[in-house]
């Protein structure tokens, strides 16, 4: 009997990714998709795309393809972690399912971005409220259950918030009389 391979993290992680490629027109998008998944898990400081793309050795080619996976290719981002989400729904026992929920105010200095909104500022002292403007995001994190709490924590820990699975773009709602 032949002992199967030890399983790496990579492994692990395509194998999570692979019915990606039902979601995606073609394989060529498939792959450019699961690379900059990848660079983006390994990338440091701010994950944009031309990090993204350094990450992955690609800073001598040509970027439009990578770009136009973005504003070229048609797919839809929500159907990348549906398959993630039947994945995990079999290690949450009962009905009822643990979420972590975060609410995140990017800050933004530009007068012409849409979703800027005004917000109260969390740094602000609690008797002077400050404002800035700013881009909400509110973000949620299933746990499964069958970890334990320390796998829990440690998870929290290193993500910090949650995953981007789930985050969601809270556009403000503009006064109907201006």
């Amino acid at each position: 009997m032949i002992a199967a391979p030890p399983a790496t993290l990579l492994g692990a992680f395509l194998d999570i990714v692979a019915p990606w490629r039902d979601v995606f027109p073609q394989r060529r998008t498939y792959r450019r998709a699961v690379r900059q998944a990848v660079g983006s898990l390994l990338c440091l400081g701010r994950r944009c795309l031309s990090r993204i793309i350094w990450t992955n050795g690609g800073q001598h080619r040509s970027w439009s393809a990578e770009y136009f996976l973005h504003s070229r290719c048609h797919w839809d981002p929500q159907a990348l972690f549906h398959t993630i989400l039947t994945r995990a729904r079999p290690l949450c026992r009962g009905r009822l399912v643990g979420v972590a929920v975060d609410d995140t105010r990017v800050r933004k200095t530009g007068r012409c971005i849409p979703q800027a909104a005004y917000h109260r500022d969390p740094l602000s002292p609690p008797f002077h409220v400050n404002l800035i403007r700013a881009v909400r995001f509110l973000g949620a994190c299933g746990k499964p259950a069958r970890l334990k709490k320390t796998v829990q924590r440690w998870i929290a820990h290193v993500c910090g918030s949650p995953s981007p699975s789930e985050w969601a773009n809270f556009h403000p709602r503009r006064n109907p009389l201006e």
